[in-house]
C-alpha cells in the first residue's frame, strides 16, 4: 500500500511542469480506466475521510420505509 501511494505522489509531482504534464497525458490519453496506483490512491483518500468515517459509524439503512440497525452489505 505504501509503495502505491509513494507512486501516486511521484505521479502527481511530474506535472508540476509543462513536460511532465504532457508526459503525463501521453501516458494517460488511450486508457479507459485511471491508473492502478491513482486508483488505490483515491480508495486511501475515501477510507481516510471524515465522510466513510461517518457513514461507518451510522449503522440504520432505511428501504422501503423500513429501518433495520443491522448495517453491513446489502443484496439487492
Amino acid at each position: 500500500m505504501d509503495a502505491f501511494l509513494e507512486q501516486a505522489i511521484a505521479y502527481d509531482q511530474m506535472s508540476s511542469d509543462e513536460l511532465g504534464e504532457l508526459l503525463k497525458q501521453a501516458q494517460t490519453a488511450q486508457l479507459t480506466h485511471p491508473l492502478p496506483v491513482l486508483r488505490a490512491r483515491e480508495i486511501y483518500r475515501w477510507a481516510s475521510s471524515p465522510d466513510y468515517n461517518f457513514l461507518l459509524q451510522s449503522r440504520k439503512i432505511v428501504y422501503n420505509d423500513k429501518v433495520t440497525n443491522s448495517g453491513g452489505w446489502r443484496n439487492w
